[in-house]
């Protein structure tokens, strides 16, 4: 996708995208508006460089998704164990 592109579907003539790469930093509402031009989740990648142990927002959809999938996943260890052990398999 070109700088034109993105910078027409934020709304904003390519002159201003290209000013924003510019900056040392960019404000948290540019880069929002960039990922969703890009339709990329930025965040999704920030959150990778949080220290360890940071709290996150329990009620944030990727947390709840996130740990629903953790309970599936104990779920299906546990049925795994039974199978082998019905079957026999020794772990």
């Amino acid at each position: 996708m070109t700088q034109a592109e993105v910078a027409r579907r934020m709304g904003i003539i390519p002159n201003s995208l290209a000013n924003y790469f510019k900056q040392p930093s960019l404000q948290f509402g540019i880069l929002w508006n960039i990922g969703l031009a890009l339709e990329y989740d930025f965040l999704k990648e920030l959150t990778n460089y949080y220290p360890a142990g940071l709290p996150f927002n329990e009620n944030a959809n990727i947390i709840r998704e996130l740990n629903e999938k953790k309970e599936a996943l104990d779920e299906m260890q546990k049925e795994i164990r039974i199978y082998k052990s019905a079957l026999g398999i020794q772990e």
